[in-house]
This record gives C-alpha cells, sequence and structure tokens, in this order.
C-alpha cells in the first residue's frame, strides 16, 4: 500500500507547493507515495467533501509554515485540527516545514519536530543551497514513508 501525503498551504505560497511536488516526483513516479494537495480537486466535484476524504486517507502531512499559512482561516479552522488530531489518534505522521518566519510557537505546530531548522525558513537560504536542503526534507519523508 502507498503512503499519501496530504500537503497543507497557503495559496499564498503556491511556489513553494510546487517546489515540492517537483522534488517529490520521483517518489510517485515509482509508486511510493501518492501526493494530494488541493491543486487535485476536479470541476463539479464538491472541493470541501474532497479535501476531507484525501486528509482522512492520508498517512503523512506536509505543512509548509509561513505567516500566510497560519493566517488562513481555512487551513487553521479546518486542516489543522484534523491533521493533528489524526497525528494524535491514528499516527499520522507530522512533516512541517518552515518556508517562512512565523509565529508557529503559538500554535499547535510547535508541539511537533520540524523537518527543518525553523531558525533558517526556507526563503530565508541562499539559492545555491535551497534546493539541496528541499532534497534532504524530501529524503526523511521518504525514509519515514518507508518505516510506516
Amino acid at each position: 500500500m502507498n503512503d499519501q501525503i496530504f500537503i497543507s498551504y497557503s495559496h499564498k505560497d503556491n511556489e513553494w507547493l510546487e517546489r515540492f511536488q517537483v522534488m517529490l516526483k520521483p517518489l510517485t513516479k515509482n509508486q511510493s507515495f501518492i501526493l494530494w494537495d488541493d491543486t487535485l480537486i476536479k470541476p463539479g466535484i464538491k472541493w470541501k467533501e474532497d479535501i476531507e476524504k484525501n486528509l482522512a486517507n492520508s498517512t503523512l502531512a506536509l505543512l509548509l509554515v509561513s505567516k500566510d499559512f497560519l493566517a488562513s482561516d481555512f487551513v487553521t479552522d479546518h486542516e489543522l485540527p484534523v491533521l493533528l488530531n489524526a497525528a494524535e489518534k491514528k499516527g499520522l505522521v507530522i512533516f512541517w516545514v518552515p518556508i517562512g518566519p512565523s509565529m508557529y510557537k503559538a500554535t499547535e505546530i510547535a508541539n511537533y519536530q520540524a523537518v527543518h531548522d525553523p531558525t533558517k525558513p526556507l526563503n530565508t537560504l541562499d539559492s545555491k543551497i535551497l534546493d539541496q536542503e528541499i532534497v534532504a526534507i524530501c529524503n526523511k519523508i521518504s525514509e519515514m514513508g518507508r518505516r510506516n
């Protein structure tokens, strides 16, 4: 059975979603993982139900945390509570990535170990090492998925 990764992000951080989609593509091509994010919602589908179904089917969650992520009412009121509850009760693995400085310490996210040093958010890194850091994050996701 493949692990499904639910990617939670702010639409204002779409460029980061795309970076992770591209970097994780080899894991989806070799069928180790299924990636799901809201860009996969098809026209005519009840979007909120589709999000809820995929939240429930996921074994891993990738949270792209920024100030916009934490300011998103939909993320904080609908996605995060479900994901954090699933982590507590069903063993969902939470991978949160600080893509920009934020007030994450004032949220439940602070209770989970970040997959990258929160004092050095991705958007503060030199472009020469950014892809290397994203590869390292994706490798950690791959390793954790194989353990489940």
